[in-house]
């Protein structure tokens, strides 16, 4: 009985990433359509016949402005929903304000964390980009923004800088890892849900480096007890990954881009170190001030 209970909670991690899927798909309908009336508009009521109405209507499915409008609609409908449904599961978990975390070592260390991670993955990437070209050429195309309208552009920055980390880890480090500690070890559930984040995006490229980091914020979040840290710690990754600094180093120089990524990685130690610390120290007040009650 009580293997089939923790089968069912991390059932129920699956079904929470299968929540999200299905509602970006159903938020998408009547952004799609109110995009085709307002954009489309001389399509649909002029002289057009009936093969042309049916072409501008598939193509407009894949519309980058609307996959961007769409996609923020879901993240922001994300953030509402799985933060209400955390709140729900986790009202009996222990959680620590992420205020009692504030200092300037802690923030000290959150900032080292994401520069080293994002360093650490982004000239990883770089190096394996020579090897699988096929796949990261794919992934270029994905993010093509020529075709973006201004104004699409500058909200999906906005989307990936802002709404994406607290739609995530909300989603993540939230919902789906509180279903997955209930059903199985730490280590297991981390490894579960880092590749439930990875899975998420859905390119092999993304994936993977999505995966890496659903590691780090997985156990940050163990250490922390709220998902503020893991949160800041998402922004400020992708607020550096969209710095356009970070594509300087030509990809085949293999010994350049190794060496960046092992600073980055000594910055990412460094920074776990200074806010592990804070973080013990912490837990050790928040023991003698529990004994002294």
């Amino acid at each position: 009985m009580n293997f089939l209970r923790k089968l069912g909670n991390v059932a129920m991690g699956f079904i929470a990433l299968t929540v999200s899927v299905l509602l970006q798909f159903i938020l998408y309908i009547p952004a799609y359509l109110y995009y085709v009336t307002y954009h489309n508009i001389q399509s649909l009521t002029g002289n057009a016949d009936l093969l042309t109405l049916i072409s501008n209507m598939i193509s407009t499915m894949f519309n980058m402005n609307l996959i961007v409008y769409a996609t923020v609609i879901w993240g922001i409908c994300g953030i509402f929903v799985f933060y209400l449904w955390y709140r729900r599961v986790s009202a009996n978990t222990p959680k620590i304000s992420f205020k009692r975390d504030l200092s300037v070592y802690t923030i000290f260390g959150i900032i080292l964390i994401s520069l080293g991670s994002q360093l650490f993955v982004n000239y990883i990437c770089n190096i394996l980009s020579t090897v699988f070209v096929d796949e990261f050429t794919r992934f270029a195309n994905l993010f093509d923004t020529s075709s973006l309208s201004p104004i699409a552009t500058y909200i999906m920055l906005f989307y990936g800088i802002f709404i994406a980390p607290v739609h995530e880890e909300i989603l993540f480090r939230g919902v789906i890892m509180h279903y997955m500690r209930k059903g199985c070890p730490f280590i297991l559930a981390n490894i579960l849900q880092a590749a439930l984040f990875g899975l998420l995006h859905m390119n092999i490229v993304q994936g993977t480096y999505a995966f890496i980091i659903g590691l780090l914020l997985g156990y940050i979040f163990k250490i922390s007890k709220n998902l503020t840290s893991t949160i800041i710690i998402h922004v400020i990754f992708n607020i550096i990954g969209s710095f356009p600094i970070l594509k300087v180093l030509p990809e085949n120089n293999i010994s350049l881009n190794l060496t960046v990524s092992f600073i980055g990685v000594i910055i990412l130690i460094l920074g776990y170190v200074i806010y592990n610390y804070y973080i013990k120290e912490r837990n050790l007040r928040l023991s003698f001030s529990e004994s002294d009650k």
